[in-house]
């Protein structure tokens, strides 16, 4: 008696499973296959995300270091700028003098 309810209930599992399976309007295949897609298409976006914010970030370093050479320079040009005579240049008094 045993054997035989147990036996019974496993195929009501396997009907119930059956049934949900027949009426779903949704192909199982179909359904990974668009998930795998947009898995990959969420990967890729984000690869892509990364790589321009990575990119971007990298130049606005180089960008800004680039600018503080430039000013460094200018300031050491306008220090140096009377290095042959022997009067103190413009920008030199002026800082002296405030």
């Amino acid at each position: 008696m045993l054997i035989a309810v147990l036996i019974e209930r496993k195929r009501t599992k396997k009907s119930v499973l059956q049934i949900l399976k027949s009426s779903c309007s949704i192909d199982s295949v179909q359904f990974e296959k668009r998930l795998d897609s947009l898995q990959t298409g969420s990967n890729t976006f984000k690869k892509y995300l990364y790589s321009i914010t990575h990119v971007s970030a990298k130049k606005a370093v180089r960008y800004n270091e680039l600018a503080v050479k430039k000013i460094k320079y200018l300031v050491r040009k306008k220090l140096h700028s009377d290095t042959i005579k022997e009067t103190p240049s413009e920008f030199i008094s002026q800082i002296h003098s405030k």
